[in-house]
């Protein structure tokens, strides 16, 4: 408990690298923190792309086939593709990631941000289609949560 505390006060201070390492050691992540190199090798073992779709804040334009990725400092912080969703672009939001689902929610709350689950254990959640810029949308898995959008 004393760690969540002290994780959320430092939530403002904590992005990059660092937060990106301390998120990693949560669980384990199949795309997330990993190097954009070693990512494309897995992919790669895999029989897959990999497709940067975003890098440095800067939309990349190729095509969407295989597993898109976010890249951030040569990072993965964030990857899609049939079966996984986890990461998030916003790097002030990542060390939320891995975090259970109530830890988050009340960061939320406290933050005065509108929450919503998106997507729990692998099912896709009715949601409306409206925007909203502030909205964190939480994919979580066993209660934890493993990718935040926005909207």
């Amino acid at each position: 408990m004393h760690m969540l505390v002290l994780l959320l006060a430092l939530l403002p201070v904590l992005t990059g690298a660092d937060s990106i390492a301390a998120v990693t050691q949560r669980r384990t992540w199949t795309w997330f923190g990993a190097p954009e190199a070693a990512a494309s090798a897995k992919a790669i073992s895999l029989g897959r792309t990999l497709a940067v779709v975003w890098r440095d804040g800067s939309t990349a334009d190729v095509p969407g086939a295989g597993v898109q990725v976010a890249i951030l400092a040569g990072t993965v912080i964030e990857a899609r593709d049939q079966t996984t969703f986890e990461g998030c672009r916003d790097a002030t939001l990542i060390p939320l990631l891995g975090l259970t689902e109530a830890a988050v929610v009340a960061e939320a709350q406290r933050l005065q941000r509108p929450v919503r689950v998106v997507w729990r254990d692998g099912m896709g959640l009715p949601a409306t289609m409206d925007y909203h810029e502030a909205r964190l949308n939480l994919h979580v898995t066993d209660g934890i949560v493993v990718a935040i959008s926005g909207g």
